[in-house]
């Protein structure tokens, strides 16, 4: 009797042992689902995808005007998403340059690796960056991790255009323009650049990725404004950039729009188009979303 009634009490133990490890391999099977699924919840579509600076960004509105990815969704009908980061460039900044921790993480050459890799905890990490800094400068780090997370959401896949518009802070912050010796030196403008379209050509063949050259600029200082044609902040002049990345255009075979000398923004023109001599006003919104429209017409891409 005894043995009896230690097998009885010893039934239950099992069949709840044996219940608790089905149990953990069925929600470890169904974990294991959902990572293997994960990436086919990037469902967001949109016809244009603009990557870039505080230029494209416009957080603010500055002086009252949409931001440029606005502008072009009206002036085309096409969706259009906004990836812009204020302060972002397409190099991978070296630990001694001027706010390199701030704006690193979100420099073209990482954002590729992030669409293309599905690489997105390192710059999902920097956020706390942004969080940190909003509070004293807000025009640069408002919405970075709404923008980041609506980024990753996208489907590239089923995206028609990607706009890449950066040069503007490698040249502030003196970035090599290019590294003979290594073509795809991520710490470089040209490097970064190669290494992002090589990247993204690989992985989307179908996407049209199109460069917009840095826009002429003036940079204040104590109140005096340094003109991006004649100081050279350690790479060279902005026009540098400008030229590399014309020369990167070819050499990738992708479409280039000439924001630097085709957009008629310039010494003169500055104070219209960007009065505080970085970012556009109204007028300056429309001048460069035109271009971008026009390009887009001009190849097919406009909601019918």
């Amino acid at each position: 009797m005894q043995k009896k009634d230690m097998q009885k009490q010893n039934r239950p133990v099992c069949s709840r042992q044996n219940l608790m490890a089905t149990l953990v391999a069925a929600l470890a099977a169904f974990g294991m689902l959902l990572f293997c699924l994960a990436p086919t919840f990037k469902s967001k579509s949109y016809n244009v995808v603009i990557l870039g600076d505080s230029v494209i960004a416009n957080f603010f509105n500055y002086y009252g005007s949409p931001s440029i990815p606005e502008y072009v969704e009206r002036q085309t009908g096409l969706t259009v998403y906004n990836g812009a980061f204020g302060g972002s460039g397409m190099a991978v900044k070296r630990t001694e340059q001027s706010g390199a921790a701030l704006t690193s993480s979100w420099c073209m050459a990482n954002l590729a690796e992030a669409i293309c890799l599905d690489a997105w905890e390192g710059v999902r990490a920097s956020m706390s960056y942004a969080n940190h800094y909003v509070e004293t400068n807000p025009q640069v780090f408002s919405n970075y991790e709404e923008r980041l997370k609506g980024l990753s959401q996208i489907d590239f896949d089923k995206v028609d255009v990607l706009i890449l518009e950066h040069g503007t802070n490698d040249y502030n912050m003196g970035v090599t323009v290019d590294n003979p010796s290594d073509p795809y030196d991520k710490t470089t403008f040209g490097g970064a650049l190669r290494y992002s379209l090589k990247l993204l050509q690989e992985k989307y063949p179908n996407l049209r990725i199109v460069l917009l050259t840095p826009f002429y600029c003036e940079i204040n200082i104590d109140g005096e404004y340094i003109k991006c044609d004649e100081k050279d902040w350690g790479g060279g002049i902005l026009e540098d950039y400008v030229k590399k990345e014309m020369e990167i255009a070819n050499e990738f075979g992708v479409d280039l729009i000439d924001g630097y000398y085709g957009s008629g923004i310039n010494a003169k023109t500055l104070p219209t188009y960007m009065p505080d001599r970085l970012h556009p006003s109204a007028d300056g919104v429309a001048r460069i979303g035109d271009m971008i429209s026009s390009y887009l017409k001009g190849n097919g891409y406009e909601s019918q």
